[in-house]
């Protein structure tokens, strides 16, 4: 997930924080991690589909 210019500043700190539990020792926070990059993608979709 790289930040570019195409980004809401919003979207671009949850990318940021999505990449950063990736990597927690804690399996509860990559889990939820996997969710929210999932999310992103989502909503990136969307905003590309124009809806």
């Amino acid at each position: 997930m790289s930040s570019g210019s195409s980004h809401t500043p919003s979207l671009t700190a949850s990318e940021h924080a999505a990449e950063q539990a990736l990597s927690s020792p804690d399996p509860a926070t990559r889990e939820r991690a996997i969710r929210e990059a999932g999310d992103i993608v989502l909503a990136a979709h969307r905003e590309v589909a124009g809806g």
